[in-house]
């Protein structure tokens, strides 16, 4: 937490001298450079203080009804310039109510969707869509990258393991992100997996309980 003060005044120097050098393409790139390194510095300590609740047990879970197009629509939102960096499209077709914490929910899935857009090529496409098969609600994320080759799937949702694969755009990774997702998953009764076949791409998905449906009368 002592890092997140220093770093937001950086946040606040860096949108002031962008100001100020509006017109000058030099300073401008330089202010890029200092964008990016902002935000992995950023992702860095959000996934080391995730981290370390996982480990104390000291998350705070509010399980309830939560629409899934709500949640993909609010990550969409937020990823949608990582993805017009790159030229991806996000394609969504999603439906379905489950039962989960929206917040822990979206943390997770938000980085099956950050992990695609990092390792998806230029101008490609990233699919979510869903799927219920009985009491569960399958919230698939599939990326037409690399694939995850079969000898490195022990290590794929391991503490800080990474694979030979590296991000298409020179994107930071701590190698905490999956297992982060995993874990949020898990505590709140749902399962994560991935399906990567030999043509390429990958399906990182994550299935969730349904919500009861109650019948009127």
């Amino acid at each position: 937490h002592d890092l997140k003060g220093p770093l937001s005044n950086l946040r606040l120097a860096h949108y002031l001298l962008r100001k100020f050098v509006s017109e000058n393409p030099r300073p401008l790139e330089l202010l890029d450079n200092a964008d990016v390194s902002i935000e992995t510095m950023q992702n860095v300590i959000d996934d080391f203080l995730d981290m370390t609740a996982l480990q104390s047990g000291h998350i705070d879970l509010r399980i309830g009804d939560v629409a899934v197009a709500d949640v993909v629509n609010s990550l969409v939102r937020q990823y949608e310039l990582n993805a017009l960096k790159k030229d991806i499209t996000i394609d969504t077709h999603v439906s379905g109510v489950i039962q989960a914490d929206h917040g822990r929910l979206e943390q997770a899935l938000g980085n099956l969707l950050s992990n695609a857009l990092k390792y998806s090529p230029r101008g490609s496409v990233v699919t979510v869509n869903t799927g219920q098969d009985g009491e569960f609600v399958r919230i698939s994320v599939v990326d037409q990258g690399p694939g995850v080759p079969d000898d490195e799937r022990d290590i794929l949702f391991t503490q800080f393991g990474k694979l030979s694969a590296r991000p298409t755009d020179g994107e930071s990774s701590t190698g905490l992100g999956l297992w982060i997702a995993k874990h949020l998953t898990q505590i709140q009764g749902g399962e994560i997996g991935v399906d990567s076949p030999a043509g390429g791409g990958s399906t990182f998905w994550i299935e969730m309980p349904a919500a009861v449906v109650h019948e009127a009368g």
